[in-house]
């Protein structure tokens, strides 16, 4: 018996920094693994957030792509190295094209631009049920010796009656050359009162060739919040606790998440997560910290500010990186819509404490549709004519077809996104006196110009 506790305690002091409080109903993973999220295989991530999971608590109307809407996503485009004195985008370097063979079936293929050619890096498959519900996705590497896809791994979720977040269980699993067949890696399994409130959850995970137990117990306010997560280790029939969260809440809303780990006989402080709200209910400052052993006190090391728009979606997010509770760099990224939640232009920009300045990092275009659908191969940047350019408020596009045309400022921020019907001016009257870059596409060419607002 005692041997047996000594190699629990063991597995413990190990698997604390793992997967404490992982299994989650909801399709974000719970406050305790969000400090434990680095410890995930990559691949694991990877699927749990292609899934929907994500290991940070997230707001509402987060930049996601809709599955179907009006504006049916066809790929994307990213640029790196920018220069913030030249204004224009740069050569792009990864690119993802969508396709819907099936109602319920969408495929993306993801590349990257290597000697003018786009080279595969891998397909990735989501399935959805009859109530649009993501129900499985499959991860395909490509394999350049092969010259084909070859499986990866997978995730399934199975859904908690009619619900359209509640999750009975999901597993993740690895494809195995050697078997021919899918390893699971993951499992993690839910049980529920009859409304419906989580009660238990169980995950297992793979150590060293022995899976590993995890039991979550949620116990709940006379609010009905989840106030209380505690968390036990099972092993070879023993069960010794493994960690705690304790959250707090104000008109139920999350405020705070103190998570504390165990070796399975004490309690150490861990991270903390503090949350602030707009007036409208949306997140507005998320911080974690970590606590510092030497100085017996918690420590930021990471904060993230968001901006929303008139419409309640987050344009920006102001990330900052903490050294010993200090800030050092941080990042901004900044989002721009075509309509609804269809995101237009992603924007990254980053801050070196170092250096003490800012740099444009990437851009990422949404194409929609056939009309702006990425082709299969990079095409060259066309000329496009402009007149009368120098120009005091007016400006017509000399191609008399259909463009998707965005136009952004010199620091890259992107102004306006439309639809240029033949013929059709643009009228830009209203800007500040500056230069302009004016990007535009059709169905078989990207094309852009400067324009000189006067």
């Amino acid at each position: 018996m005692k041997k047996k506790v000594s190699t629990l305690v063991f597995l413990l002091t190990l698997m604390v920094s793992i997967l404490p409080g992982f299994a989650q109903a909801q399709h974000s993973l719970a406050p305790s693994a969000t400090q434990h999220r680095n410890t995930f295989p990559e691949k694991v991530e990877r699927l749990l957030n292609k899934a929907g999971f994500d290991a940070q608590i997230q707001p509402g109307n987060q930049p996601m792509q809709p599955r179907f809407t009006a504006l049916q996503l066809d790929s994307t485009k990213t640029f790196y190295g920018y220069d913030l004195n030249q204004p224009g985008d740069s050569t792009p370097l990864l690119r993802t094209v969508y396709t819907y063979p099936e109602a319920n079936i969408k495929v993306e293929i993801n590349s990257q631009l290597e000697m003018d050619e786009w080279a595969p890096l891998n397909r990735i498959t989501s399935v959805y049920d009859n109530q649009d519900r993501l129900v499985e996705v499959i991860a395909q590497a490509y394999d350049p010796f092969e010259g084909a896809f070859v499986q990866d791994s997978k995730i399934e979720t199975f859904y908690h009656g009619n619900s359209a977040t509640l999750l009975d269980s999901f597993a993740v699993s690895q494809w195995s050359p050697d078997l021919m067949d899918w390893v699971v890696q993951l499992t993690s399994w839910n049980v529920y009162d009859n409304a419906d409130k989580l009660l238990e959850s169980y995950s297992s995970l793979g150590f060293l060739g022995e899976p590993v137990l995890f039991k979550d117990t949620y116990f709940y306010d006379a609010n009905g919040d989840n106030h209380l997560i505690e968390s036990t280790a099972i092993f070879e029939g023993e069960e010794l606790p493994s960690g705690r969260t304790e959250n707090t809440y104000t008109n139920h809303l999350l405020t705070a998440a103190v998570v504390y780990s165990s070796d399975g006989f004490n309690f150490f402080p861990d991270s903390r997560e503090t949350f602030l709200y707009a007036p409208f209910g949306q997140l507005a400052r998320h911080s974690i910290m970590e606590w510092n052993v030497e100085i017996e006190n918690w420590q930021l090391a990471l904060t993230t500010d968001y901006q929303y728009d008139e419409e309640q979606r987050i344009s920006e997010k102001f990330i900052t990186f903490y050294e010993n509770g200090a800030a050092a760099d941080a990042e901004r990224p900044t989002y721009e819509y075509v309509e609804g939640q269809n995101l237009a232009l992603e924007t990254l920009y980053l801050y070196d404490a170092a250096s003490e300045t800012w740099s444009l990092d990437s851009k990422k275009y949404y194409y929609y549709d056939g009309l702006t659908a990425t082709p299969n191969e990079p095409s060259p940047v066309l000329a496009l004519p402009l007149a009368p350019n120098p120009t005091t408020g007016m400006v017509k596009v000399g191609i008399e077809q259909t463009l998707a045309v965005q136009l952004f400022d010199a620091t890259g921020r992107m102004i306006t996104a439309q639809l240029l019907q033949p013929g059709q001016m643009m009228d830009i009257s209203s800007l500040p006196a500056g230069i302009y870059q004016l990007v535009a596409q059709n169905e078989t060419s990207f094309y852009g110009g400067r324009i000189v607002k006067q």
